[in-house]
């Protein structure tokens, strides 16, 4: 197992070359992206010849070489040299060329420029390029940035997220407009919400659209999620309540979210991320159990007003999110709660709560006559955006062509302003 190792150091020395530098360290670390899928990356540190180590504050000497090998692809996800100082003789690119960026990609990934990424931003010698098909954007996102120095040496190259395969989509022509279907879907999209506006120090009551993909058989809509790459995750959807206060000394303690080691073999094994394991009945019950004391707790006199809404796993800890369902007030009343998944007993928790208290001095919304969900539906009718998007739909297993229903703009509640929410 030791010369598998040997040979992934070998591989990457000579790819990279790294014949000024000398291996300081390396790990092997376990993942899983929003298919379930494991991910083993090796993960080096590469210090210059003529430096013995870290300076006293701990930091990396200038120089450093810090790269991850995906081992199941023998790609690299990440090459960083500390400071933008590379002692490596290249990669060497045209600078300011995004075209010469894009072709180095190809050849370093297998990816193909303009019909699996596309160049997003530039800046100088800086480049972000993001996962498509034939120029469409795809959900979930995937990026790859990439900067170089003065010269077109390659001084920072990160890849993140999961690139779409061609057989994983259908190509088909985008037929979805803003007709009177799309328009009644927006209506039912249509929320109102109770936001800050820091310049004014009040709060508003504003309609505001919920970002959501339509299929373009107009029949399926499906959510735009930040918690695609949950592992285990399972709804709960649970009101929580009690009959009495619980005296517990409660404490937050710090989190450990450090992936561990694994080793050569169980990559060879391919042995499943952990935290993918499903939850049993019995650990959703002891995580209820261990959600509820909190609360109990932390918030004695809130019986009835949090709902636990899922359930899920993350570096060793179960993760229960809870939020109060009936505050507007944006971001809203939330919790994020840990609990150790061999001891199943909380370890820390995070609340929205002392976020909301900056706005305490804030003027209350005003809520006389309030606007009609209708007619705010319809001033916000030509401010509306519906842009093509692949998106992943976990029932076929495949990506669709769909359409990003989205605006950016709001309409005051109680006098039928259309806002920009970003001004806000």
């Amino acid at each position: 197992m030791e010369k598998k190792m040997m040979e992934w150091i070998a591989y990457t020395e000579s790819r990279i070359d790294l014949s000024a530098y000398k291996l300081h360290a390396c790990a092997i670390r376990r993942s899983h992206n929003f298919l379930s899928e494991t991910l083993y990356t090796l993960e080096m540190e590469w210090f210059p010849i003529n430096r013995d180590g870290r300076s006293q504050d701990g930091y990396n000497p200038p120089g450093t070489a810090i790269i991850e090998l995906d081992l199941a692809a023998m790609q690299f996800t990440k090459i960083l040299y500390v400071g933008g100082v590379s002692l490596s003789s290249g990669p060497v690119i045209e600078a300011g060329s995004a075209e010469a960026a894009a072709a180095w990609i190809e050849r370093e990934t297998g990816l193909q420029y303009r019909q699996q990424f596309c160049l997003s931003k530039q800046t100088g010698n800086e480049y972000q390029f993001s996962a498509c098909y034939e120029g469409i954007p795809i959900s979930p996102q995937a990026r790859i940035d990439l900067k170089l120095d003065q010269t077109g040496k390659l001084v920072m190259y990160s890849r993140h997220g999961r690139f779409a395969a061609a057989d994983e989509i259908t190509p088909e022509p985008f037929t979805l407009t803003l007709d009177e279907e799309v328009q009644q879907i927006a209506a039912g999209q249509l929320r109102r919400l109770t936001v800050p506006a820091n310049k004014t120090r009040k709060w508003l009551a504003v309609y505001g659209l919920e970002e959501v993909y339509i299929a373009q058989d107009r029949k399926t809509l499906i959510p735009i999620r930040t918690d695609i790459d949950e592992a285990a995750r399972c709804d709960v959807n649970e009101r929580m309540e009690w009959e009495s206060p619980l005296e517990h000394p409660y404490e937050r303690r710090p989190l450990n979210l450090t992936r561990h080691p694994v080793t050569v073999e169980q990559v060879l094994e391919r042995e499943p991320d952990p935290d993918m394991r499903l939850l049993t009945p019995e650990e959703r019950e002891l995580a209820r159990h261990a959600v509820l004391g909190l609360l109990r707790s932390k918030y004695p006199e809130d019986s009835g007003r949090w709902n636990m809404v899922s359930l899920s796993v993350r570096h060793g800890y179960v993760i229960a999110k809870l939020k109060v369902p009936d505050d507007w007030r944006f971001p809203g009343i939330k919790m994020i709660v840990h609990i150790d998944r061999v001891s199943m007993e909380v370890v820390n928790w995070m609340d929205t709560l002392s976020f909301l208290d900056l706005y305490d001095d804030y003027e209350p919304a005003d809520y006389d006559e309030p606007l009609s969900l209708e007619e705010a539906c319809r001033r916000l009718h030509d401010k509306l955006r519906l842009d093509p998007v692949y998106v992943y739909d976990f029932e076929l297993r495949k990506y669709r062509l769909c359409g990003k229903l989205d605006s950016d703009y709001g309409v005051l509640a109680h006098s039928g302003e259309v806002i920009s929410l970003q001004d806000l």
